[in-house]
């Protein structure tokens, strides 16, 4: 196997259809890597809160608007930024979806999946980036 990595720096309109072929494609390389299920299954779910975050929240779901999706991927390493064109947001002003007041709220599960599944997770800038990152465990 090499570690030489694989990667897509792509920019997408906002459409969930767009980010959900970066996931396919993700998962694929993934599963040619043998990452295990669980793995796959975590990196998808985290990736996939991120954009459609990005494209929900952050851009709105506004057709002039697109996400900047970088990924870097290794046998032993996934990477991942994903950027909007919003104005960002204070990720520790979300509310705790376990908290009981808001476990009926839509809002916070997407950040918190990202950081259940991620070894990293961070909001850079006025939080309209998220990287996040993952080792292998096998």
């Amino acid at each position: 196997m090499t570690d030489a990595p694989w990667e897509l720096d792509v920019i997408i309109p906002s459409e969930s259809e767009y980010g959900f072929q970066i996931i396919r494609q993700v998962t694929d390389q993934l599963a040619s890597l043998a990452w295990s299920e669980p793995e796959v299954f975590g990196i998808h779910l985290a990736l996939e809160e991120a954009l459609i975050n990005a494209i929900k929240h952050g851009n709105e779901c506004q057709s002039n608007k697109t996400v900047h999706v970088n990924i870097v991927l290794t046998h032993d390493e996934f990477r991942g930024s994903v950027t909007d064109q919003g104005s960002g947001f204070d990720p520790e002003a979300v509310p705790d979806p376990t908290c009981e007041n808001n476990v009926c709220r839509d809002c916070g599960r997407g950040i918190a999946l990202m950081r259940e599944f991620m070894d990293e997770v961070r909001f850079v800038g006025c939080g309209n980036r998220v990287e996040m990152s993952r080792q292998r465990r096998q």
